[in-house]
């Protein structure tokens, strides 16, 4: 039906080039390729008809002994207006010959090393039908519909080209195609609505079609003209792939002639660079086009093409348009406290405004929630264990479930279609949009189960015969999803998840910050890590001096390091209840300052605040006493900081002061520091935030809202340091265990029990070395670390606790994560310890 057949395809490796008909061309011209010094390597076998010129005189020639000066000009010119490799130009009634007539001359490119020239007479005959091409243009631009489109531009092509039938022909996602608009002489068979299966046009002429937008045919009955000598000196064929004249496959013919066609003409139409479809042109006797018309043939298919892509942004935008009035409508209605569960119905409506859908359901979590005409619930959980596998956080779309997902075909007449939008990452939450079954029928052109045969010459396509109307009823598939409907699902997707991350912020962590925070929480994270790491090893250095010994040095070390731990431990241990503001500052000063923190001191009542705004002010007050230890009042020997706090009507007021210290400069430059200082108590809290870089000291002030407050109340008493543990020596005998998957780490510990007194310590990475170790030997007491990388430490306290050896646990996490992941009751010691504080929690055994 269309020009598609154009070479034989070797049905055994069908992933490779294809082999063109390269041997010979069409008789209405003549053909030269020519090498970079415009020696003649190729020739047609007809040159001589045209140009009056020997043929065997023309191999291995210069070009120059066939053509004029002027003309070979003219072709050099050309070539400095091919911009890509797949360029042609044209060049109209130029005098090749003085022997001969004006010719219209193409020009391209083959590989790197040939040019090809292409040439037929002159023809203006039809030279006035280019007019036609801007009244054909609008008739086809005020269309209202791509349909509508197409049959404008079917009826327009037919009357430009003067061909006896103009089809549009279109593809559909599975490679198929249909005729969706068709113009045809009153006494032809109509093609209309017919399909066409997608192996009738193989995978690579539709590579090809892409490249070359016009093919044509001019008399299926003419005998091709050979090309000559058939392969280059490396025993190649000419590539002639976008060659106008090239002959086509005897395959192709024999379609052709199938079909009562005497010359055809393909346009190719495009969309986003890819191929939607054919202008496939038939005439029923040899008719050969000027290169003019062709001309204007190609480009209203470009222009097509354009009014094609413009029709279907302007789809796409509608789509949009519904799509931002949906996200604005869900946000405001989920700006309280509205849950997913208890609006399900009406989120299911707004998505029907943009894509029709039969049925709807969300999966979130383990709760199933339905609208409308669904699949039972077992179904969709199961549908939802496929999805997980199928399409992990990008829309997932079928109009034939049963056919990637097996147990659809039992629920098809229901959900024959599904349309799944993730919004959630781990663990996977849909919404899930269902279409019923659309038991249809197909007008195929031919049994398309059966669309080939093996020909005489071997493994060949050989064309069907047999064109009449078969039908075929379709079931199992639903109305097909639309691009705009995708990219409309796209857009509430990311609405939805928006939404989905509100509502369960308090129930899972992964989803306690929108994603227009999430920036922010990267760079702090990277920021207060290096921080750390600058402040250990600041630590280090100034213990240094303090040290009389190895030993007394590695105490402040490590008793610096351990109160450090227990100020980031202090923002998550309140399991995010209401928290002392009192409590941070004093746990900030202790971590940071060491013998410094007494010079911190606060008045005022203290504030209870909620979890949101007591993480805010951890990073604020972090950044102002780090600031101040390395350059304000907290830097020297006498300066101190006086943090006031007062309860006003409409919040709480933090005022700073620092005194007594060096004197203050201005920073010259913003860093990250400042920016949590000044910015995120507004910007978080909708609060305010002041700084006054005082030349006798920094002063602050903050305010923050009184819904960030939980109460006032009178200052606890400041919590004593930790009492030390029993002293080192001879209090902890025998064999111990230690399983720990950081050699750094369980050295350490090695260490402590062998200057507490341990006979012998064994050490194990994995579970598998600390049972076979159980099983060897006879401990004392063990210490087990929660977590060894991928592995569990349950088994390990079950058979030490069903041998009786006492046991402490040591972690990073808190005594939270032994109720997590299941383990026997035993002390704790949190990391990183020393020997004092391990030596404690060993003392409870």
């Amino acid at each position: 039906m269309s020009d598609h057949n154009d070479f034989q395809v070797d049905l055994t490796n069908c992933d490779r080039e294809p082999i063109h008909q390269l041997g010979a061309i069409q008789q209405f011209g003549f053909l030269l390729a020519v090498s970079p010094d415009w020696i003649v390597t190729h020739a047609s076998r007809n040159i001589q008809d045209f140009l009056g010129v020997a043929f065997d005189v023309a191999i291995g020639t210069a070009l120059s002994s066939l053509l004029t000066d002027k003309a070979i000009h003219q072709i050099r010119n050309s070539l400095g207006d091919l911009k890509t490799p797949d360029s042609v130009q044209r060049l109209r009634a130029i005098k090749l010959s003085d022997k001969a007539g004006d010719y219209d001359v193409a020009v391209h490119r083959s590989g790197e090393n040939t040019v090809i020239i292409e040439a037929e007479p002159a023809d203006d005959s039809a030279a006035h039908r280019i007019a036609q091409i801007r009244a054909m243009a609008d008739a086809v631009k005020f269309s209202d519909t791509i349909e509508n489109a197409s049959m404008a531009a079917a009826a327009e092509l037919r009357r430009y080209l003067e061909f006896d039938r103009v089809m549009v022909y279109r593809f559909d996602p599975d490679g198929h195609g249909a005729v969706i608009a068709e113009s045809a002489r009153a006494d032809l068979e109509s093609y209309l609505g017919l399909n066409y299966p997608a192996s009738d046009i193989p995978r690579q002429a539709r590579t090809l079609y892409c490249r070359n937008l016009l093919r044509i045919i001019s008399d299926v009955n003419a005998e091709p003209v050979p090309i000559s000598p058939p392969q280059d000196s490396q025993n190649e064929p000419l590539d002639l792939s976008l060659s106008l004249l090239r002959s086509v496959s005897p395959i192709h013919i024999e379609y052709l002639k199938n079909i009562g066609v005497g010359a055809s003409l393909s346009i190719s139409i495009l969309q986003d660079g890819k191929l939607w479809g054919l202008f496939a042109c038939h005439h029923m006797s040899a008719k050969v086009l000027p290169q003019n018309v062709r001309t204007g043939a190609e480009l209203f298919g470009e222009l097509f093409s354009a009014v094609l892509s413009q029709r279907t942004a302007e789809v796409q935008r509608a789509h949009h348009q519904k799509a931002r009035a949906i996200h604005t409508k869900l946000m405001q209605q989920f700006a309280g406290e509205a849950s997913l569960a208890s609006n399900f119905h009406e989120v299911s409506q707004s998505f029907q405004e943009v894509i029709a859908h039969d049925g709807a359901a969300a999966v979130i979590g383990d709760e199933i929630l339905t609208v409308g005409e669904t699949p039972t619930e077992d179904d969709i959980q199961r549908l939802a264990q496929f999805l997980n596998a199928a399409a992990p956080a990008r829309i997932f779309a079928t109009d034939r479930l049963g056919k990637t997902h097996g147990p659809g075909k039992d629920f098809a007449a229901t959900a024959a279609g599904v349309l799944a939008l993730p919004v959630s990452r781990d663990p996977r939450d849909y919404i899930i949009l269902f279409r019923k079954e659309l038991v249809r029928t197909v007008n195929w052109a031919g049994n398309p189960a059966k669309p080939a045969e093996l020909g005489p010459n071997g493994v060949r396509l050989t064309p069907r015969k047999s064109f009449e109307l078969w039908r075929e009823e379709v079931r199992g598939q639903s109305a097909p999803w639309t691009s705009g409907e995708l990219d409309a699902a796209d857009a509430m997707r990311i609405t939805l998840l928006e939404v989905v991350l509100r509502l369960t912020e308090a129930a899972r962590e992964d989803r306690e910050k929108a994603e227009q925070q999430q920036t922010l929480l990267i760079a702090e994270l990277n920021h207060r890590v290096r921080n750390i790491l600058n402040l250990i090893k600041g630590l280090v250095n100034q213990s240094r001096d303090q040290s009389a010994s190895v030993e007394t040095f590695a105490d402040i070390v490590g008793a610096r390091i351990e109160s450090l731990a227990m100020a980031h431990d202090q923002i998550t241990k309140e399991n995010w209840n209401p928290a002392s503001l009192y409590k941070l500052i004093e746990t900030e000063a202790s971590a940071y300052l060491s013998d410094k923190e007494t010079r911190v001191r606060i008045s005022g009542p203290d504030a209870m605040l909620y979890p949101a705004a007591f993480t805010t002010m951890a990073l604020v007050i972090h950044e102002l006493i780090t600031n101040s230890a390395k350059h304000g009042a907290l830097s020297d020997r006498k300066g101190e900081v006086l943090v006031a706090l007062e309860e006003r009507a409409d919040g709480l007021q933090i005022n700073w002061r620092e005194q007594n210290g060096p004197k203050v400069k201005k920073p010259t430059r913003r860093g990250f520091g400042s920016t949590i200082i000044e910015r995120t108590v507004p910007y978080d809290l909708k609060g305010e935030a002041r700084i006054n870089y005082a030349p006798d000291g920094v002063k602050a002030s903050f305010t923050l809202p009184l819904n960030y407050v939980a109460a006032f109340t009178a200052p606890s008493p400041k919590t004593p340091p930790p009492q030390a543990g029993p002293a080192p020596g001879n209090f902890i005998k025998g064999r111990a265990l230690i399983v720990e998957d950081n050699v750094i780490v369980a050295m350490e510990a090695e260490s402590i029990l062998t200057e507490l007194g341990a006979k012998e310590v064994i050490l194990a990475s994995t579970v598998k070395a600390a049972l076979a170790a159980i099983d060897k030997h006879d401990f004392d007491y063990a210490i087990l670390d929660i977590n060894l990388g991928d592995e569990s430490a349950l088994d390990i306290a079950k058979k030490l606790a069903a041998k009786v050896v006492p046991f402490i646990y040591t972690t990073g996490y808190g005594e939270d994560k032994l109720t997590a992941e299941g383990l026997p009751d035993a002390p704790v010691a949190s990391k990183p310890y020393s020997a004092d504080s391990l030596a404690k929690v060993l003392s409870e055994l």
